[in-house]
Formats: structure tokens, C-alpha cells, sequence
């Protein structure tokens, strides 16, 4: 769905109430804190947990700042101090994925990358073998032997029929253990200065880092470049291989580069550096014949590069943030344009998944650069990339400037490209209104209402309803979201309709089903197949402190929320180590 205008007036929230959470910094619930209770007969207080919010991601990070005060007060309400932390977004997310333990909750934004469309990725990274330090990217450590079965079989089976029902089967099992919190499908705000841009590529990814056509088939009215903003991390080093932002990886596996097969602005699966691809032997061999194009240099792209891009994210597994571990049993080069994949068990999310994840590489500059000997880190002496724009200068945290490349086989765009690091959002919306950029992705909604209110005749606002969400994950290896009692009743007071207006000024649709998939995305389970923490989006405090109560969970006469007397306190893997084997069975299957 896209929108243009804001959808404030169509809100039923008490405005007393938005105000209210919009000014909190620090709410007391009813806990209160006046120290912990002498009650003998009851079991330890729940300590102070720490809910993490991402910093440093421009508009995303303005909408998870201003929804935290709310999912703050929301918590405290069961009996339970929280401290919130600002931390920026790749610290953050390192520290989750080697299970740190820094915080118990993690509001996790998941961008809207294209080849998220296919669940392999989402549902994967659940499975046991992620959890635990510098394992893979497992968003709660979460860990279940019967989750990590079905999310396992679901890449190797032959038809798209038995791959939905595994997918489904996966959703409903994480479902059910109420291992995340969605609160709205992940929004897309962008604009572009209309008076100075022919704007053209804008379809169901709108304006955006992940989805690159707007800023390849639009043109300049005036001039011949476009200027943009982007993510700092994006410009920290030309070794897209071993960026740990996703959204970073989209970006550089389309702009500077270009993949086999990627989705189009309207999330439609198309060829781009692959001419035609067969898939034959019962999903086991993936022939692809590939268009006549050149890198940025001049050389021809050919079957040994792609052999190589493949051969090098396939070796280098464990340092490689977003490489996965594909079944493979050889990448044969038939010819110079022609390349056979081969795997070891049926593997369909290839083509819909891992190919248009990775940009094919110049196989002899990154290994003059030293990806065979030292993967992480690279000395280019010239960057020579395949995709539809080549750099002509790189300065790192600061700026990229791209030209067209004008021989790539697809696209064809007219314009320089230059794309800047700001040291915030309010300074690239400063730049976007003063017309030092005309395309700005990734702003939050109040500056998306400011640049149309200010803007109206000069600028279109380009909103778009993402695939993912914007979740809470409860952390699954220790503290008291280890047990499942709290992370039920966490799910369910939340008042997720305040959380989306105060985030997104009513443009999100609240989501009470635990899904790692957003709403509008085509592989989401039926609702029947998933858990709801509550029908009411508002939040139910009482049904979530009678699931506590229920589980043997008391309160001492301070209103703090004390353990079971029973409870066991230690984390289910020490700190510094992995999920055991001994515990979790098919950790030794994979």
C-alpha cells in the first residue's frame, strides 16, 4: 500500500493519553519503588530489566525512541523496573547476535529488504545452531529442537506446496512460545523533491536504501545528478560481504553491484544479470545462463565470477555476517556464460532468497584485495563492482560518488549518483529542504508531515507498508524472559494501538499475532495457525498478570514481581558458551 498523506485525523486514540506518553521519559507504574518486601514466603524479586531501543538509524531509530516510553510504562505495569538504552544500531544488533546479555528486550527494526519476500532467511536464523556467540543472526538467542527441525526441512523440500506448510508450521511453533512481540509492520517513509527529479521506479518499495530503482530511473530536471541520504555504516568500507546491517547489503548488492536475480519496485521476482535459469533435478541443479555484460572496468561478467561471488560467501560462513550455509555439492562452470549450480538436498529459496541477496564480485580485484587470506578485511586497489552505478569517489563515513556504468545489460541510468552521511535525521531533512539532496529514504513520520506541509508543491511524501515488522524480542537465555510464563505476559500488555500512534502518528495497523512475518507479507501464516497475546490492542494488563499468577508468580506488598518460589534463576547456557548438545539434540544434526 502506498500513502501521500498523513492519517492523524483518522485516529481514535484519546489525545490526553498520546500526550501523556509522548512527554515520558521515565514512567512508574504500579509497582512502585519502595524497596523490596520482607514477605519470607515469597521467591525472588524480579530484578531491573534493561529494554534496548537502536540509535544512529535516522527516521527508524526517532519512531523506536518514541514508541519506548510507552512499551516502558506498559511493562512496569506488571510489577517489573525498566530501564531503557539507547544503543546504536549495529552495536546493538552485534550484541544480540553474541548473546551479550546486555538487555533482556531488544526492539529489533527488520528492514523490508527485498529478498525477505521469501521467508528462508526469517525463518532460519530461529533455529538452534544461530543462538549463542558469534553463531548467526538469532534476534532472541531463541532455542527449540522442534522449531529448528521444521525451519531446517523447510530448504530442502522439492515443491513450494510442502515448503508453505512447513513455513506455517514454523510461524506457529515460535507463535506459541511467544518468542516475539510484533507491534506494526515495518513502514517505509520517503520523499522526493518533485520540482528537481522526474521521479520514476516508486512502486510497493517506495522510496527506500533496500529497494534502488527510484535512485536508478529517475532523472534530474535540471543538471545531471541526484543526491541522496544514507545510512553511515553504509559508507564505512567498500567489503559489502562483511557489513552486518542487512540493509547496508541491499543496498551495495544493487547499486555498486547487481545480482543473478533481483525484485523489482514492486517486489516481483526479475533477471538481471542472468539472462534465463533452470532448475532441474528435483530442485538440486540450478543451470543459469548469463546476459552479455561488463563490469565497470571493461571485463566481461562470466561464469567464474559468479563461481567465485558464491565460492567465497560458501568458505567463509562463520565471518560473513549474512552468509548462509547452502547445501552445496559444486558450482560448476560450463562455459563462460553459463554456470551450473549444484546441491546436495533440494534447496529452492536459491533463486527467491540467496541469489538476490549478493551482488556478483570481480573475481581477480577481490582477490588482489585479499578476500582469500584475510576475508574481513580488504585493500582495494581498485573498486570494480557490476552493478548500475560505479564509484567514483568513496569517502569513508562520509559520502559515496557514483557514475553510470554505462554498459550494465538492464539498466540504463542518466544521471550521477551522490549519496551522503548525516550526523542525523533533523540535518538530512534540513538538507532535503534546502535542495542539497532530492531524495530522502528512511525518515520518521513527523518529519515525513513537516517536509509535506512545508513542501506540498515542491515534494511527494512516499509512505509504504513493509512486509517485516518492528518487533520486541525477549531474550531466550536468561533472565526472566527465559520463562515462558513472562514472555506471555509481556506480549499481552502491551497497548500496542498508543505504541503505533505515538511511533508512526497512526499509520501502522497494530499486530497482536506473534509473527516474525509482518501482516501483509505473502508467506504470514493464517491467524487461526498463530498465537494472539490479546484481541485488544490496547493491551490487557489483568489477563497478563493472571497468566503470571497462574504460572506461581506472586506480588510482595510493594506491588515488585516476585519469581515462583521454585524457579530456576540460572541462564540455560552459561554466559561466553553456546546452547549444550545434551539439551537441544539437533544441534548435533546440523
Amino acid at each position: 500500500m502506498v500513502v501521500s498523506k498523513s492519517q492523524d485525523e483518522e485516529s481514535s486514540i484519546d489525545r490526553r493519553k498520546l500526550l501523556s506518553a509522548l512527554g515520558a521519559t521515565a514512567v512508574t507504574g504500579i509497582a512502585g519503588c519502595t524497596g523490596d518486601s520482607e514477605d519470607e514466603d515469597l521467591g525472588e524479586r524480579v530484578p531491573t530489566i534493561v529494554f534496548e531501543w537502536w540509535s544512529g538509524l535516522g527516521g527508524f531509530s526517532q519512531i523506536q525512541e518514541n514508541a519506548a516510553p510507552v512499551i516502558q510504562e506498559n511493562i512496569e505495569e506488571l510489577g517489573v523496573d525498566v530501564e531503557l538504552e539507547g544503543t546504536e544500531g549495529v552495536t546493538a544488533w552485534v550484541n544480540i547476535i553474541n548473546d551479550e546479555r546486555n538487555a533482556n528486550l531488544a526492539f529489533v527494526h527488520t528492514g523490508n529488504n527485498p529478498n525477505r519476500l521469501d521467508p528462508h532467511e526469517t525463518t532460519r536464523r530461529f533455529a538452534a545452531d544461530y543462538a549463542g556467540p558469534e553463531a548467526g543472526a538469532n534476534p532472541g538467542n531463541y532455542t527449540n529442537c522442534e522449531y529448528t527441525d521444521v525451519a531446517v526441512e523447510q530448504e530442502t523440500v522439492e515443491t513450494v506446496e510442502e515448503r508453505e506448510e512447513l513455513i506455517n508450521q514454523a510461524q506457529s511453533i515460535v507463535s506459541e512460545d511467544a518468542m516475539v512481540y510484533p507491534m506494526y509492520a515495518t513502514p517505509s517513509f520517503g520523499a522526493i523533491r518533485t520540482d528537481e527529479v522526474d521521479p520514476d521506479g516508486i512502486g510497493a518499495g517506495g522510496v527506500d536504501f533496500t529497494m534502488p530503482h527510484a535512485y536508478i530511473r529517475s532523472s534530474p530536471r535540471t543538471g545531471d545528478q541526484i543526491s541522496g541520504n544514507m545510512h553511515a555504516d553504509g559508507a564505512q568500507s567498500l567489503n559489502y560481504l562483511a557489513m552486518p546491517n542487512a540493509e547496508t547489503l541491499a543496498f551495495w548488492s544493487q547499486i555498486p553491484h547487481s545480482p543473478l536475480v533481483g525484485y523489482n519496485e514492486d517486489y516481483e521476482i526479475e533477471n538481471v544479470l542472468a539472462e534465463d535459469y533452470e532448475v532441474t533435478n528435483g530442485g538440486q541443479t540450478f543451470t543459469v545462463e548469463l546476459r552479455d555484460g561488463t563490469f565497470h572496468n571493461g571485463d566481461p561478467i562470466t561464469a567464474e565470477d559468479v563461481q567465485f561471488t558464491y565460492e567465497t560467501l560458501d568458505e567463509n560462513t562463520d565471518v560473513f555476517p549474512h552468509a548462509s550455509s547452502i547445501p552445496f555439492e559444486s558450482i560448476e562452470i560450463i562455459d563462460e556464460t553459463t554456470v551450473e549450480f549444484n546441491t546436495t538436498e533440494p534447496f529452492l529459496p536459491l533463486t527467491t532468497s540467496e541469489w538476490p541477496r549478493w551482488g556478483i564480485i570481480h573475481k581477480d580485484s577481490w582477490q588482489d584485495a585479499g578476500v582469500e587470506e584475510t576475508p574481513t578485511s580488504l585493500d582495494f586497489d581498485e573498486f570494480i563492482g557490476s552493478g548500475p552505478f560505479q564509484i567514483e569517489d568513496f569517502r569513508p563515513n562520509e559520502s559515496i560518488y557514483f557514475s553510470p556504468h554505462t554498459d550494465h545489460p538492464v539498466y540504463s541510468p542518466d544521471h550521477d549518483l551522490i549519496l551522503s552521511v548525516y550526523a542525523d535525521a533533523q540535518s538530512a531533512q534540513q538538507a532535503f529542504e534546502n535542495n542539497e539532496i532530492q531524495i530522502i529514504s528512511q525518515i520518521g513520520p513527523g518529519a515525513a508531515d513537516q517536509i509535506e506541509e512545508s513542501m506540498d508543491d515542491e515534494a511527494d511524501i512516499i509512505v509504504t507498508e513493509g512486509h517485516m515488522t518492528q518487533s520486541v524480542y525477549p531474550q531466550y537465555s536468561f533472565g526472566p524472559t527465559k520463562f515462558h510464563a513472562f514472555r506471555d505476559a509481556v506480549g499481552k500488555c502491551f497497548d500496542r494501538e498508543l505504541i503505533a500512534e505515538v511511533a508512526l502518528r497512526g499509520r501502522g495497523e497494530p499486530d497482536t499475532h506473534a509473527s516474525y512475518l509482518g501482516q501483509p507479507h505473502p508467506w504470514r501464516a493464517p491467524d487461526d495457525m498463530l498465537y494472539e497475546y490479546t484481541d485488544d490492542v490496547s493491551g490487557d494488563i489483568d489477563a497478563a498478570r493472571e497468566a503470571l499468577s497462574e504460572a506461581g508468580w506472586e506480588w510482595d506488598s510493594n506491588g515488585n514481581l516476585r519469581y515462583p518460589n521454585d524457579a530456576d534463576l540460572s541462564p540455560r547456557w552459561p554466559e561466553g558458551e553456546g546452547p549444550d548438545p545434551e539439551e537441544f539434540p539437533c544441534l548435533d544434526d546440523l
